[in-house]
């Protein structure tokens, strides 16, 4: 049932990554970056309200409603389950199953936290004239001068952040915010203001981009244009033998064996071999063209696309090895957003 600690991750797939000794519950290895430990997965990728508070009056939450959905993956694991290893799959269940899992999960919500943060940050750091900053800025009317919804409209528009599903309007929401409680009009001098409410607005990026996300699984808790670019994709199960990671974000794009990234990243028309973990032994490929892979390279990769951590059965040493990987792809992938992003905003 719902509660106030509440999974990111489903315990339905952690424990299929997990352990369990007799009369124990399911435990799993959590790998960060300078910090391993090792949990029972009620403790393992959940977070005190993560997704909305407890319900008052009996109106039904968002965690409620996430909470109702979760039996619906016991089926679809099962279906996968019972498929041979190699053998095609109906496309139906894993691309609900990804589209779900990966729009619920904390990488989402952090990663363009991160992103929006630092590129409002560094748009409003571009404003380096303190004679320009308040007219640009227009913090004085009701509403941004039309210059200021301009640049972040271009800012946004570069970012490619519409097509992975944040929206437009936490720009905006963060500008005003931070703008309404860090502006003094009558401050002699506004360079520190100014100062204050750039660091004001990195700093309510995460709470932005919370909101942000509970309205888009408000929306929907499979989105549908994601599942149909998954369901063009022909999928296969394969078994391994040896143990796979589960990534914080869940699934990667793999297009070539050079170059992966977080799904969550790739825009619907550029999916091309989606990989996604779903036991300790057994993980998806969806592709538009058969490929073959290197089974050895995939707990590197999901690694790397990892945003914070990633998950394994037990304490390794060659899982450890891999915590030097994490966030390798998914961090320079965000600096990039970031850098061209702001490169294309122009401040006459």
């Amino acid at each position: 049932m719902a509660g106030i600690n509440q999974h990111f991750i489903p315990q339905s797939l952690l424990r299929r990554f997990g352990h369990k000794k007799a009369g124990k519950a399911t435990r799993v290895a959590v790998y960060e970056r300078g910090n391993i430990f090792v949990t029972a997965t009620t403790g393992a990728a959940a977070q005190r309200y993560f997704y909305s508070k407890l319900a008052q009056d009996g109106e039904r939450t968002l965690d409620d409603k996430i909470t109702d959905y979760e039996p619906r993956l016991a089926a679809l694991f099962a279906e996968l389950d019972s498929a041979a290893s190699g053998s095609v799959v109906n496309a139906e269940s894993p691309s609900e199953l990804i589209a779900h899992l990966c729009i619920r999960n904390a990488q989402v919500r952090e990663s363009f936290g991160h992103i929006s943060g630092q590129l409002l940050g560094g748009a409003l750091d571009m404003f380096t004239d303190p004679k320009k900053r308040w007219q640009l800025m227009g913090l004085d009317k009701s509403e941004p001068s039309n210059f200021l919804l301009e640049e972040f409209n271009k800012a946004y528009n570069a970012s490619g952040l519409a097509l992975r599903g944040m929206p437009r309007d936490q720009f905006l929401e963060l500008c005003f915010a931070s703008a309404k409680i860090q502006f003094n009009p009558s401050a002699p001098n506004p360079l520190p203001e100014f100062d204050a409410f750039a660091a004001a607005a990195r700093e309510m990026a995460p709470n932005l981009a919370k909101n942000g996300h509970g309205r888009a699984l408000e929306k929907g808790l499979v989105p549908e244009a994601r599942r149909a670019a998954l369901r063009a994709l022909t999928w296969r199960v394969y078994d391994t033998d040896f143990d796979l990671v589960l990534p914080d974000c869940i699934a990667v794009d793999w297009p070539s064996p050079a170059h992966c990234r977080a799904f969550v990243y790739a825009p619907n028309p550029e999916l091309t071999h989606v990989v996604m973990p779903i036991a300790s032994r057994r993980y998806l490929v969806g592709a538009r063209e058969e490929r073959t892979h290197a089974a050895s390279e995939i707990n590197r990769v999901l690694a790397q696309c990892s945003w914070r951590f990633f998950i394994a059965r037990d304490r390794a040493d060659s899982f450890e090895l891999l915590t030097s990987e994490i966030g390798k792809v998914t961090r320079a992938w965000a600096d990039r957003e970031i850098e061209d992003a702001l490169a294309k905003v122009q401040i006459p």
